[in-house]
């Protein structure tokens, strides 16, 4: 993103809306990027290319309501 990397959303996202659910989408094979993210509140993370199945589950559970 050409104004601020994911992390950075994952960082705001936490201080102003802590009950979104903040995907990570990354061009970069990083594992413990993913790792740290996925720590740090993030609530899934794909690597880019990723089908688009797999993001529609990560989407779907993202917004489901709590057991």
């Amino acid at each position: 993103m050409p104004e601020m990397s994911g992390v950075e959303v994952l960082d705001h996202r936490r201080r102003d809306c802590p009950t979104l659910p903040v995907v990570i989408m990354s061009g970069h094979e990083d594992v413990e990027a993913a790792r740290a993210t996925l720590r740090d509140g993030a609530f899934g993370y794909l690597r880019k290319p990723f089908r688009i199945d797999v993001l529609a589950g990560v989407v779907a559970a993202a917004v489901a309501p709590p057991n």
